[in-house]
């Protein structure tokens, strides 16, 4: 069985959409098609997701990842995951506190 072929506003969404919302977002904001699919056109349609980390994110990053590590950053950053945020944490020299 295979799906029903993208419409233009579909891609239209994709195209606006997919460097900044998460998966859930675009899911919702595109029913009936699955994160794969989503994740399969963008790279058909040559799309990439926003990669560089603000300055709010990182100072998130510092003031809440030494004592919760990435869980306790995840709420207040939705659009990155938990591992995304650990790399980037250990990368700007940000590490868990050690409890003695």
């Amino acid at each position: 069985m295979s799906a029903a072929p993208w419409t233009e506003a579909e891609i239209a969404i994709l195209r606006e959409k997919f460097a900044s919302d998460s998966a859930a977002a675009l899911c919702a904001l595109l029913p009936g098609r699955t994160e794969d699919a989503i994740k399969a056109r963008a790279t058909k349609l040559d799309l990439r997701r926003n990669r560089n980390w603000t300055a709010a994110e990182e100072q998130m990053i510092r003031r809440h990842y030494p004592r919760g590590g990435s869980a306790a950053v995840a709420p207040l950053i939705p659009h990155r995951t938990r591992q995304q945020i650990a790399v980037h944490a250990n990368s700007i020299g940000v590490f868990r506190s050690r409890v003695a």
